[in-house]
């Protein structure tokens, strides 16, 4: 503890030759009378006469401890964040996901891992046969998605394989029966799942996981298209798509264009006040007397007529 503390002032005072010889006398003064005294040892008078100095260790926390607490441009530490709200951290993390993913679309399918429960000859034969059937069904009825869902080629064992076959073609048989749209997707060797004669045996076709996707886009992108429908409704004249939210059928086949009204024209109830005919049908010709002047209704309109004349 510090009992005493000498402060320089940065600049000398100028005192003339009598104030140095009063301060001359007054200090021979005050060391004469204190020279009977015990004088401290060298140790503590430096001490009192000079304060602590901080060591360069705890200068240069201190200095980092200010640094990092006041924002500089080349602060690394610091979270920066782009227009978009994400961090540096998060965009990196996001590409080397990206670059994981595009790295496992150009790897081989192992379709020689698939059912490794069954046994190598007609069991195995009979099994790959039903996962290639319910893959082309799948696709043909725009579900390959369901497909993945279920993983019935990874199950382990055979009880399970059997279990999740017959819940998945069921599902298929009764989408058939409901009169879903149904593609014409034949077994071919481009489209069959596996290949494989036996497990651990690698097939003919080695094809990626970027081509089996590809096919199955394209697939899917026809599907859309084939289900996509467009009904003209009878007040508005307008053509509607209609996306179906459940099981996508064809429209009934003596349904013509111009025989069904849009939900729009339902909600306003524009088929009871003829605001088709008022508002989007130009005036053919209006209807005149005998004198050839125009008639009127009662709201005080003249009376339109949108047929030809006879």
């Amino acid at each position: 503890c510090l009992t005493k503390i000498i402060i320089i002032t940065p600049y000398d005072d100028v005192f003339s030759d009598d104030e140095e010889e009063e301060e001359g006398e007054a200090y021979s003064w005050d060391h004469d009378s204190t020279a009977a005294a015990a004088s401290p040892p060298f140790a503590y008078t430096e001490q009192q006469s000079t304060p602590k100095q901080p060591d360069d260790d705890e200068a240069f926390n201190c200095d980092a401890n200010t640094n990092s607490n006041s924002w500089t441009p080349t602060n690394k530490r610091k979270r920066k964040r782009t227009s978009c709200g994400q961090t540096r951290n998060s965009v990196i993390s996001q590409s080397q996901r990206v670059r994981r993913e595009d790295t496992k679309l150009d790897r081989r399918r192992p379709t020689e891992n698939y059912l490794c429960w069954a046994a190598p000859g007609n069991e195995y034969d009979r099994a790959k046969q039903k996962i290639n059937e319910l893959y082309v069904m799948s696709m043909q009825f725009g579900v390959v998605e369901k497909f993945y869902e279920k993983k019935i080629h990874l199950q382990r064992g055979k009880r399970q394989f059997m279990k999740q076959e017959k819940e998945f073609r069921r599902f298929l048989v009764n989408r058939e029966k409901s009169g879903a749209i149904c593609l014409d997707v034949t077994e071919s060797d481009d489209i069959q799942f596996m290949d494989n004669p036996n497990h651990g045996v690698v097939g003919r076709y080695r094809e990626t996981y970027r081509s089996r996707r590809t096919k199955e886009e394209i697939i899917k992108f026809e599907y859309k298209m084939r289900t996509l429908q467009v009904s003209t409704c009878c007040v508005c004249r307008e053509n509607k798509l209609i996306f179906p939210k459940g099981v996508a059928k064809d429209l009934p086949k003596g349904l013509t264009v111009g025989d069904d009204v849009c939900s729009l024209c339902k909600k306003n109830k524009c088929q009871e006040n003829n605001k088709y005919l008022t508002e989007n049908l130009q005036p053919i010709w209006y209807e005149r007397d005998d004198d050839g002047n125009f008639k009127y209704d009662d709201d005080g309109e003249k009376l339109i007529r949108y047929d030809i004349p006879e």
